[in-house]
């Protein structure tokens, strides 16, 4: 019968313990740290014994090896099975642990807790280094369990290999729901996140991705899957694209995460995001970073953060299909383009509240969807948009009056087939002028534009300028302007005697909010100080910020 000799009992500091390798069976009792250890022969330091997370194998239980020399891939999974066994985590003492082949955890059974341990994958050709998935119906009692604490490294972005596959086949109920994956660095896979059939319920609570191909990816095709997946102070960075999202039944919530230097940040063919207080950030981007396709159900809600650019960018933010959606509420925008549209697409755009530093990197329009004009083409028969604001004589009509009238016509156009045209009767000095309006909300940043040509002979100086307006009908039944603010200063348009043609104006104004009194944006066309003449007008836009 083997001898069985008594267990060794020692006190000692934390440090003192740290730097001894002691005997098999030896214990020690830290003084300081009021922690226990026991020591195997060989490990520095011993292995720590906790309540909280159960010590149920060490590594060396199973010949695992945390050196990265060798394969350990088949030592690491009857480790993990046996945790399964005993259904209790596994703790991963630091080291490196190369697997060759992929590891799969029940985490319905059990799951992973590390110190910074190395799980590297680098050697991997296909398939995904950790899938996890769940054996218990219902899947509501696994929140205790899942996976942190360890640093996940593949063989790069352009391997077929993925770094996290939540996956689950058949059955009705079971997953790896109702898990979290904690405090995790993912770096150099084609996936770094793949959510898949029964994944849903799952939290993501300070996971790093880079060096991906896709950090976060959602596919079609899957059962039961992508119900409120949550991330939180997670940063996806230095990668082709940070999420992708292809589920109409899916939702994923970012709240206080970083998407950080990626070259596309978003890719929804069909689903729903919601970021809060987002920070994204790039130099600048090729291409537009965010697509929302043409899909029922692309939906994406940015709800304050900051959005911002630190090079010279000259692309969109974004493109919304027909049948998507975005929804841009109270971010700090900053430098993200010169574009003419921080979105473009015909799909439904609404931008609420923006701010940013008065600066010339900010692009002009939120979208063409948001243009207020009805018709800021001037291709109706009718003038819609705009009205007299000042005559020689009492205004009694929007379009006509004794020194300047309004009218549509087929004259002059720069783009369609018709413009506006303002006619003046009289020579410099006699009054006129009139004003091209929407209505806006109070707090809302606009900004304004506005093309003109004078083909005729006619001399003087038009001034436009793009303005705050509180606007009533007077006892003419006519829009009359009883209030007035500037939002920049007058545009002056000086004319010699020969032909402009088309010259188009922008409002190069600061990023300034609507105030509570105004009820419109105008711009106003000043024509006191021309000959008598036609002007015509075409391509007006008066349309929200960013």
């Amino acid at each position: 019968m083997e001898t069985v000799n008594p267990v060794k009992k020692f006190r000692g500091t934390e440090s003192a313990n740290a730097a001894a390798t002691l005997s098999e069976a030896v214990m020690v009792y830290t003084t300081d740290g009021k922690k226990l250890y026991v020591h195997d022969g060989s490990t520095l330091g011993g292995i720590r014994i906790t309540m909280d997370d159960p010590l149920v194998a060490s590594h060396k239980s199973y010949g695992i090896d945390n050196t990265g020399v060798s394969d350990t891939s088949t030592e690491m999974q009857n480790w993990i099975d046996y945790c399964e066994t005993q259904k209790a985590r596994g703790y991963l003492p630091p080291g490196t642990y190369r697997i060759d082949s992929g590891l799969t955890v029940d985490v319905a059974l059990s799951g992973i807790i590390a110190n910074g341990a190395l799980i590297d994958a680098s050697n991997m050709t296909s398939g995904a280094a950790i899938t996890l998935t769940g054996s218990v119906k219902p899947p509501y009692n696994q929140a205790h369990l899942g996976i942190s604490g360890f640093n996940l490294k593949g063989p790069g972005r352009t391997s077929s290999v993925d770094g996290l596959y939540y996956y689950t086949a058949g059955g009705s109920g079971q997953g790896p729901a109702h898990t979290a994956a904690v405090s995790i660095n993912i770096r150099s896979f084609r996936r770094g996140i793949d959510l898949y059939s029964r994944a849903y319920l799952l939290n993501f609570n300070n996971v790093d991705a880079s060096d991906c191909a896709a950090c976060v990816y959602q596919g079609s095709g899957g059962t039961d899957y992508g119900e409120r997946i949550s991330f939180a102070k997670c940063t996806l960075y230095n990668s082709d694209l940070a999420v992708y999202m292809n589920n109409d039944n899916s939702a994923m919530h970012f709240t206080d995460c970083s998407f950080d230097f990626n070259a596309a940040q978003f890719d929804l063919d069909g689903g729903r995001i919601f970021l809060v207080n987002p920070h994204i950030e790039a130099t600048n981007y090729a291409s537009i970073p965010i697509n929302i396709a043409n899909a029922n159900g692309a939906f994406m809600s940015i709800q304050g953060g900051w959005i911002l650019c630190t090079g010279s960018n000259t692309v969109a933010f974004a493109t919304v299909g027909a049948s998507g959606k975005l929804f841009v509420h109270a971010p700090f925008v900053h430098n993200i383009g010169t574009a003419t549209y921080f979105v473009e697409g015909d799909g439904v755009v609404n931008t609420q509240f923006c701010a940013g530093f008065n600066i010339r990197g900010n692009p002009p329009f939120a979208s063409a969807y948001e243009k207020g004009l009805i018709d800021g083409g001037f291709e109706d028969t009718n003038v819609l948009d705009a009205f007299l604001t000042n005559d020689t004589a009492t205004i009694t009509s929007k379009t006509s009056g004794s020194n300047i009238s309004i009218s549509t016509s087929t004259s002059q156009s720069q783009t369609g087939s018709r413009s506006l045209k303002a006619s003046k009767t009289w020579g410099v000095g006699s009054s006129a002028a009139f004003a091209i309006a929407t209505p806006v909300l109070p707090g809302n940043p606009y900004r304004c534009r506005v093309s003109y040509n004078k083909p005729g002979s006619q001399t003087g100086t038009m001034y436009i300028s793009y303005q705050w307006a509180r606007i009533e009908i007077n006892t003419n039944g006519v829009p009359s302007v009883i209030k007035s603010l500037n939002i920049a200063g007058d545009y002056s348009a000086v004319f010699t005697s020969s032909a402009t043609g088309w010259v188009t104006d922008t409002s190069d104004n600061p990023i300034t909010h609507a105030p509570q009194w105004a009820t419109h944006c105008i711009i106003a066309v000043n024509m006191h100080s021309v000959g008598a003449g036609d002007i015509y007008f075409d391509d007006a836009i008066i349309t929200k910020t960013v």
